[in-house]
């Protein structure tokens, strides 16, 4: 019977590991392969394991930076098995890793596997789920916004809560109406506060990071420090600031506890020894961009970085106004779950609420005191930002790890705390209530997978951004132009050109340089395309810009009104052989192929 058990509960964890893990497929694995980030990771990796492979592409030949082990790794696969497969297979592995780590996290926490996966569709399903309340306000005839109603109740369930004395005695339903309530009046993205931050979405290095983080942290609730240690180096390998700030978060976390000191030094510097074993892919790249001088040119890399690349990740002054209520409802959330927490730890009523609250209240604490720490940058960030004109701060992103630490810490201790609460009235109601929350999720995501997986048949398509239109010109061009031709192309348009076309283009606006001297040439080049030197002018570190509102159809917009001159110009200077133009875009130039929406112009020829 002993015997049997460490095998039994090996099996059990696998299983939830399973289950979480399908959960989180059905929800990405086929969603917008090689689109959004993919279509800028993927071909760069492809690039490095085969230099034969679109060997005059500009972007194509970065240096790999942080990312080679990740290039390295997912390179090769690329070469071997092609985009999609790879697409598929990397996404895989990244949420088994994060489906490993949530398991780890809420055995700790006592969290049972229904309510681990309503933690997950809270996590990348919450969007969805104020919509449908949307619809259901709508269809009951309740004509005010779903902000103010969920507002609204959420009010009269703390007062409820506050003038009855009842948080310490029978908090169900008001704990619960006045926690979804709040979640429910947010408005921000599924997971993020305000940076639009994300830990499962596609493949690419922050992906592989954040499993690994959410492992660090199973390992770290279970006073496993070695094995915590090694998982934010390896993390840091993948991503060097996700994983600094994970590991610099559970430090500060350690220390604070008394865990590591003086009186701990052997522990410290076993710990330290282990990290920086983990991390050795990171630590080059780290010292080449502290120590590499910025370029001699008017323009701060930093600055184009912060302000007109990524301002959605990096200004806060870019940020909708009404963004920040998300962070007010993460910490009352966060705050009450955590307070009624520990009355539950205190008040066990019953034997079956033992597990549920005093023996899981100190890894529950824990989580609590990690995800306060985690904001320690994000809240720098905000102090720093007025005076940080030159982004030399902001580029390091103190927003990101904080961004999605306090709506997934919220999460779970909610989750902790409406298991309890269920379980004070009702053992099956406490199992009913998630899953049916989870099958509203599985509801929608089973039929858009088999959706998502028949429309495999005609990738790319309409998930990657692939007109019918946009793919027949890239197979044109990759059919009928020398390998070593360069085409000029909207950088504001078809991102997808490179590793579709298998040609050289000049830049885009979404494949953006990680390097000083790389981002102010793409910097550069992007004005070259726009035919405007100062076409950057409208922007300052104090407007709200939004890129894919403001810039990107300015991009678009100017780079169609080039004329030919400009046009002879631009391909007279990259030595282009080809110009694509939108189907409107008229130009004195010879055509050799067109389409509804695309016009391939070429050289004039004497």
């Amino acid at each position: 019977m002993i015997t049997d058990q460490p095998s039994r509960f090996q099996v059990t964890f696998i299983l939830e590991v399973l289950v979480i893990f399908t959960l989180i497929c059905l929800s990405h694995l086929l969603q917008q392969n090689l689109g959004q980030n993919e279509v800028d990771v993927l071909p760069l990796a492809r690039r490095f394991a085969d230099p034969a492979w679109v060997p005059t592409d500009w972007y194509l030949n970065q240096p790999p930076g942080y990312r080679l082990l990740f290039q390295t790794i997912f390179g090769h696969l690329i070469v071997r098995w092609g985009f999609l497969a790879t697409s598929i297979l990397g996404r895989a592995f990244c949420y088994g890793l994060v489906a490993t780590g949530l398991t780890l996290i809420g055995r700790r926490l006592g969290l049972k596997l229904p309510w681990l996966l309503f933690t997950i569709t809270l996590l990348v399903f919450l969007e969805d789920y104020r919509q449908l309340c949307v619809a259901l306000l709508s269809r009951l005839g309740i004509k005010y916004p779903l902000h103010d109603v969920a507002i609204v109740v959420a009010i009269l369930a703390f007062f409820y809560l506050i003038f009855h004395q009842r948080i310490p005695i029978n908090p169900k339903l008001p704990f619960v109406m006045f926690g979804l309530s709040l979640l429910l009046a947010g408005n921000n993205r599924s997971g993020s506060i305000v940076a639009n931050e994300w830990m499962i979405g596609g493949l690419e290095t922050k992906a592989i990071a954040y499993g690994l983080i959410l492992i660090a942290i199973g390992f770290m609730l279970s006073y496993r420090y070695g094995e915590m240690a090694l998982c934010l180096g390896i993390a840091t390998s993948f991503h060097i600031l996700a994983g600094l700030y994970g590991c610099l978060t559970a430090i500060i976390l350690l220390l604070a506890q008394g865990k590591l000191g003086l009186s701990h030094s052997k522990q410290f510097l076993r710990i330290l020894g282990i990290y920086l074993a983990g991390s050795v892919f990171a630590i080059q790249p780290g010292l080449d961009q502290l120590l590499t001088a910025n370029p001699a040119e008017e323009i701060s890399p930093s600055y184009v970085y912060v302000f007109l690349r990524l301002p959605h990740h990096l200004n806060p002054f870019s940020w909708p106004s009404y963004w920040w209520i998300n962070l007010s409802i993460y910490f009352a959330v966060l705050i009450a779950s955590i307070l009624m927490l520990r009355f539950n730890s205190i008040r066990v009523e019953s034997p079956i609420e033992i597990q549920y609250t005093a023996q899981h209240y100190e890894s529950q604490l824990t989580l609590f005191q990690f995800t306060l720490i985690s904001l320690i940058p994000f809240f720098m960030g905000l102090l720093i930002s007025p005076f940080d004109s030159e982004g030399k701060f902001l580029q390091y992103y103190p927003f990101r790890f904080g961004d999605v630490m306090l709506p997934l810490g919220t999460y779970l201790l909610f989750a902790c705390n409406l298991q309890t609460c269920l379980i004070r009235q009702s053992y099956g109601l406490s199992l009913i209530f998630p899953l049916f929350l989870v099958g509203i999720a599985s509801s929608v995501w089973i039929p858009d997978f088999y959706d998502s997986a028949l429309g495999l048949r005609q990738f790319p398509n309409y998930q990657q951004n692939v007109t019918p239109e946009g793919k027949e010109i890239c197979l044109w061009i990759k059919r009928n132009s020398p390998e070593e031709s360069l085409v000029i192309t909207s950088p504001a348009d078809q991102d997808y050109f490179t590793g579709l076309a298998e040609r050289a283009t000049v830049a885009k606006f979404k494949l953006f340089p990680q390097t000083k001297s790389g981002i102010v040439a793409w910097y550069q080049r992007l004005q070259d395309l726009s035919g405007d030197p100062n076409f950057w002018a409208f922007t300052s570190p104090y407007d709200q810009v939004n890129v894919f509102v403001d810039v990107i159809p300015q991009l678009q917009k100017a780079y169609q009104q080039l004329t030919t001159d400009e046009a002879i110009a631009l391909m007279n200077q990259y030595q282009a052989r080809y110009f694509l133009a939108p189907a409107e875009q008229k130009l004195n130039l010879p055509i050799v192929f067109q389409n509804r929406l695309y016009t391939l112009f070429t050289v004039q020829t004497s």
